[in-house]
């Protein structure tokens, strides 16, 4: 397991509320079934597999991966929301109010602390592909006078980096047949985003280059795609 998933105590303890956050929105939706009338739960059941269903479909015709975007899931988180909140609502004027006000104590000292902790890191709801631009771009703003090179086929993700960055960084998009050692005299330091390995090994090659891996980013399943940076030394100095 731990060579596909990074595991530190962060992530355990996400994991564990995650599970608790599961927990408490199936018991909800039960909830909401059992206790209103068949046209308000079906609505909502209704509201919440409008667009996950569809998807699920695609993805398991076309192998693709569209119904884990946390985006296209909003109806989903909806529904689940107006489940709790019909839940909670109910059972705190029952017999049992202390116990699910402290509950909800907790999920909110929980949420509060995660807005805090998340406020200046990537949306992983947006682009998980992404998520590390921050850390990347942290790297390469340390010297104003940098190039980031990246191959064609890499070009969107230079492009969403590109707002992390300052703005004297510059940019070049190339491919295997381009050289890339005559930018070495023209900037302090020279990037590669997520090079290719037969571009790794293109540029290996010559004799007056060598790489360095400056930024390698964490990968929680053996299917993402992580952005690492590699830096461009120039050993004929």
């Amino acid at each position: 397991l731990t060579r596909y998933i990074y595991l530190d105590w962060i992530t355990i303890i996400g994991a564990l509320i995650a599970i608790a956050i599961l927990s408490l929105s199936v018991y909800s939706l039960y909830y909401l079934i059992t206790r209103t009338s068949k046209e308000c739960w079906l609505y909502v059941v209704c509201l919440m597999l409008s667009l996950p269903i569809p998807l699920l479909i695609a993805d398991i015709i076309n192998q693709g991966q569209s119904s884990t975007a946390p985006r296209y899931l909003i109806p989903l988180q909806l529904g689940l929301l107006i489940a709790v909140a019909f839940t909670v609502a109910n059972q705190i004027s029952s017999n049992q109010p202390k116990l699910w006000q402290g509950l909800i104590s907790i999920f909110i000292i929980v949420g509060i602390y995660s807005d805090v902790r998340n406020l200046n890191t990537s949306p992983f709801y947006q682009k998980g592909r992404n998520i590390n631009n921050p850390a990347i771009a942290q790297v390469i703003n340390q010297n104003l006078s940098s190039l980031v090179v990246v191959e064609a086929s890499e070009a969107m993700d230079v492009i969403s980096l590109a707002y992390s960055l300052m703005p004297e960084i510059k940019y070049k998009v190339t491919d295997l047949q381009a050289k890339t050692n005559f930018h070495l005299n023209k900037f302090e330091r020279v990037f590669i985003l997520k090079p290719s390995p037969e571009f790794r090994q293109d540029l290996e090659s010559e004799p007056n280059i060598a790489l360095q891996q400056v930024y390698k980013s964490h990968v929680f399943s053996a299917d993402e795609f992580p952005l690492d940076l590699w830096q461009i030394n120039n050993n004929s100095e």
